[in-house]
């Protein structure tokens, strides 16, 4: 509800505890979980 009253976009970080098998099955890597919480950080900053 704050979100679509603020106009604003909701963004999440994974806490890293570890890979799922759906992940797993594609290959997704601990480093790239890291990539996507920098790139969803870099996005609320609004950082290049």
């Amino acid at each position: 509800v704050l979100a679509e009253e603020t106009g604003t976009k909701i963004l999440t970080l994974s806490p890293l505890e570890g890979i799922s098998k759906s992940e797993q099955a594609k290959n997704t890597s601990y480093f790239d979980k890291m990539q996507e919480n920098l790139a969803s950080l870099k996005e609320a900053l609004e950082c290049t």
